[in-house]
């Protein structure tokens, strides 16, 4: 909190294009925020590094800052400038980065195609090697946090509570309300964890041209995804984020539920000699970046204090 209306002290998603912020969304209701705060109060990334920096030169009595791992941008930052003064303390917050579009590079590289084999066999490793890895906890019934960033409505870019029972989506709330998903999301929008693999699956075969891909170092699901499968396309690109997994019920033991199905599938076939490959094919939130070289991004923005 900070002794400033109420309309500043709110959590925003900041939409940045082009190193400059383009538009703010209220997180809890979607309204817009106006014009001055896009110019004065709601900063780029940059700009709340600037902030720190700012801070070191002014040589504040006390700082503490807290950077995120995988981008190094600052999640919590909070500053005392003078001990004995009030309200000159700076208090902000920032999380959920998903990065839409990076500066050009300068000189094209041209990839050859043994190049690009190396680059698509890489990536098929990569997510081979850790869906195994989330197949190996057998999860069946799990709770986690699902957001996807796209040119769509508001309602669509909310964070969500996905609730997977049996290996379905079985329900979801919105985070900022509670609100339940409509059926339709819960359908075609808000997928499994098995599904976030599927669509990366789906961006190898279809050899997108840029994907950066984090995945959980300890369930092997991926927290973030970022697919542009057409360079010079725009809106078909794939930004998710996806994290705060909690595994409730796994496979019972002793089960295999990938033979159970090739057996199930056997029985009904009506040819019985059907590979387990062919049966069980079709199986498929980043790191997003090498360089802090960000162009266009959207980010949750908080401040609970001013200078």
């Amino acid at each position: 909190s900070c002794f400033c209306m109420y309309d500043y002290t709110r959590q925003f998603e900041v939409q940045v294009r082009n190193d400059t912020v383009d538009a703010a969304f209220v997180a809890e209701d979607g309204t817009a925020a106006p014009d001055d705060m896009l110019e004065n109060w709601l900063p780029t990334i940059d700009g709340i590094f600037d902030q720190i920096q700012s801070a070191i030169d002014r040589s504040a009595y006390s700082m503490t800052i807290r950077y995120n791992e995988t981008y190094g941008y600052p999640m919590s930052v909070s500053v005392d400038f003078e001990q004995m003064m009030a309200d000159e303390e700076l208090y902000v917050s920032a999380s959920g980065l998903v990065i839409l579009a990076t500066e050009p590079v300068e000189d094209m590289v041209v990839v050859d195609n043994e190049e690009a084999k190396d680059t698509t066999e890489s990536r098929q490793a990569e997510l081979d090697l850790n869906r195994g890895l989330w197949d190996s906890h057998q999860a069946m019934d799990y709770d986690y946090y699902y957001q996807r960033s796209c040119f769509c409505m508001y309602d669509y870019r909310k964070q969500f509570e996905v609730q997977v029972r049996n290996h379905t989506v079985d329900a979801a709330f919105a985070v900022e309300d509670g609100s339940p998903a409509p059926d339709d999301m819960l359908e075609s929008w808000l997928p499994t964890i098995d599904g976030i693999f599927d669509q990366i699956q789906s961006a190898i075969d279809r050899s997108a041209i840029s994907m950066m891909i984090q995945y959980n170092d300890t369930y092997g699901y991926p927290m973030s995804v970022s697919v542009d499968y057409i360079e010079m396309i725009a809106d078909e690109e794939l930004y998710v984020n996806a994290n705060g997994l909690e595994i409730l019920a796994t496979e019972p033991a002793g089960s295999d539920p990938v033979v159970q199905v090739f057996e199930q599938q056997e029985s009904k076939s009506v040819n019985p000699a059907v590979p387990l490959a062919d049966a069980t094919s079709g199986s498929h939130l980043v790191g997003f970046r090498t360089t802090w070289t960000v162009a266009f991004a959207a980010f949750a923005f908080g401040v609970a204090g001013i200078m």
